[in-house]
C-alpha cells in the first residue's frame, strides 16, 4: 500500500471514528467532566447499577469468604437503594413542609 492510499484510509477512518464537537473542533474521544451524559430525565434509574457495583467491590473486598457473596451484594444494594429512597423523602418532607414553618415564624 503505498503512503497517499494509507494517508487517505486514516483521515477516511477519523472521519467516521472521531465526532465532531459543536464548536467545529474534532475531539478524539468523550469528556465526562466536560461533556456529561444528558441524563436528568432518567438519573434516578442509575442508581440501581451504581448500588450493585459499590456493593460488588465493597464485598469482594470485606468478606472473608465468597460463600454468600451474591446474597451479601444483593442484601447491601438493597439497603442502599433504600436509604437514597428514604433519605430522598426525608429531605421532601423538610425541605416542603417543615422549612416554611422555619422561615415563616421568624
Amino acid at each position: 500500500m503505498n503512503p497517499p492510499m494509507a494517508t487517505m484510509l486514516v483521515e477516511q477512518a477519523a472521519a467516521w471514528i472521531l465526532p465532531i464537537a459543536p464548536t467545529g473542533s474534532v475531539t478524539a474521544a468523550w469528556r465526562p467532566f466536560i461533556d456529561p451524559i444528558n441524563a436528568h430525565r432518567v438519573w434516578y434509574l442509575l442508581l440501581i447499577p451504581m448500588a450493585w457495583l459499590i456493593s460488588m467491590v465493597y464485598k469482594a473486598v470485606r468478606l472473608p469468604d465468597l460463600e454468600k457473596y451474591w446474597r451479601q451484594v444483593t442484601v447491601m444494594s438493597a439497603q442502599i437503594v433504600l436509604w437514597i429512597i428514604a433519605l430522598g423523602a426525608g429531605l421532601y418532607v423538610f425541605i416542603q413542609h417543615l422549612a416554611p414553618l422555619i422561615t415563616t415564624a421568624r
